[in-house]
C-alpha cells in the first residue's frame, strides 16, 4: 500500500496510522510505503503503533521516474486527506494502473467514483479506511477492475488538455 507523503501527512496521519495498525493487526504480511516524506525516517515511523512499525517503509523525496515505478510497484494508493488542492498523485496514480482510495477531496470527487474507477472514504475514518484498504487487499481482481478503469481517465487529463478547456471557457466569456 503507497501513501504519498505531502505537507499535509501530520493533519491525516492519526487516521492513516489508526486504520494501518488495524489492517496490520488482520494481516500480518501487508506493507506500507509512505512516498516522499520531507522528514527523517523514525519521525514518519513514530506515528504508527509499534507492533506496526515494522511493516511501515519511508522512501524520501525521489525522481519523477522512480514516483511513477513505485506507483507500478504497489497494490493501491492511499489519500486519505481532508484537503487537496487538485490532488495530482490521485491522477498520477490512476495513469499507471493503480488503483486509488481517497476521501472525496481535491480531484477525487471527479476522479474516483466509488466502486467503480476507486473507492471512497470519509474523512477523518480511520475504520472505514481499514475496510476499504482490507477489501482491496483481499480482492485482486477488484484491484485490476478499479485501475482498468481508471486508465481512460487518467490519460485523458493532460496539460495540452487542459490548456484546450482554459480556452475555451475564454472564448465562451468573451462571445
Amino acid at each position: 500500500t503507497l501513501f504519498p507523503y505531502t505537507t499535509r501527512f501530520r493533519s491525516v496521519v492519526r487516521y492513516l496510522a489508526a486504520a494501518f495498525s488495524e489492517v496490520a493487526a488482520m494481516t500480518p504480511a501487508a506493507r506500507w510505503t509512505v512516498l516522499g516524506a520531507g522528514i527523517p525516517y523514525e519521525a514518519v515511523r513514530s506515528h504508527f503503533a509499534p507492533p506496526a512499525r515494522a511493516a511501515v517503509t519511508v522512501l524520501p523525496r525521489v525522481s519523477e521516474e522512480e514516483v511513477m515505478r513505485q506507483y507500478r510497484i504497489h497494490d493501491m494508493l492511499v489519500l486519505p486527506s481532508t484537503y487537496e488542492g487538485f490532488g495530482m498523485v490521485v491522477l498520477e496514480a490512476m495513469s499507471q494502473r493503480l488503483p486509488v482510495i481517497s476521501t472525496p477531496v481535491g480531484c477525487a470527487p471527479a476522479l474516483v467514483r466509488d466502486g467503480e474507477t476507486g473507492l471512497h472514504v470519509a474523512p477523518r475514518a480511520p475504520r472505514e479506511l481499514a475496510a476499504a484498504i482490507q477489501r482491496l487487499l483481499g480482492d485482486g481482481a477488484l484491484r485490476r477492475r478499479l485501475a482498468e478503469a481508471a486508465y481512460p481517465l487518467a490519460i485523458g487529463h493532460t496539460w495540452a488538455r487542459a490548456a484546450e478547456r482554459t480556452i475555451e471557457v475564454y472564448r465562451d466569456a468573451i462571445a
